[in-house]
């Protein structure tokens, strides 16, 4: 069973593809003592095709908490990003950037570059952003999953001016397509 189980799986998938392993070393020895009437490797396969049928219906190698972050907080997003995120935009006849105030429970500020949505999240928008999960691991998840975008100093959140007349505030910023 150890070569059926994908290189880049997480612990989850690793452990069950230990456990099918014992499922089929029980069915091989019951094969060798004559209890079922299987030809050899029969069990093995039976045990490799049932994990390879669960990791489909899982969808995928990686770790479920991680994929669950990253859904739950895509899904805040697009179920709120107009309410809960104010539009950052160019102010009219002039080049300094504003805020269009209008939402009333903000997690934060968005604006359209090069037919991208940016979100930035303030800090408190950023934990009901990912609500139900550690912030570290939501960072690093979406970090890794190319969603949040880290600054040129190494950190996921930077101090932004939105308008060049309010204050400044500490954000991270989500990038989607």
């Amino acid at each position: 069973m150890k070569d059926y189980c994908p290189a880049d799986a997480a612990g989850q998938v690793s452990r069950v593809y230990r456990r099918m392993a014992l499922i089929a070393a029980a069915g091989e020895l019951a094969t060798e003592f004559g209890v079922v009437p299987w030809p050899s490797g029969e069990a093995t396969a039976a045990a490799a095709y049932c994990a390879s049928t669960w990791l489909d219906r899982r969808g995928g190698t990686g770790s479920s908490e991680a994929t669950r972050c990253v859904e739950s907080v895509l899904s805040q997003i697009e179920r709120y990003g107009s309410s809960r995120f104010d539009e950052w935009t160019e102010a009219p006849m002039s080049t300094k950037e504003m805020v269009v105030d209008k939402a009333i429970t903000r997690f934060g500020w968005r604006r359209l570059v090069n037919n991208r949505w940016e979100y930035f999240a303030t800090k408190d928008g950023w934990k009901q952003l990912h609500i139900g999960f550690e912030a570290d691991f939501a960072t690093k998840t979406l970090i890794r999953e190319g969603i949040l975008k880290v600054g040129n100093d190494g950190k996921s959140s930077r101090s932004m001016d939105a308008s060049k007349n309010c204050s400044v505030f500490d954000v991270l910023v989500i990038l989607l397509s």
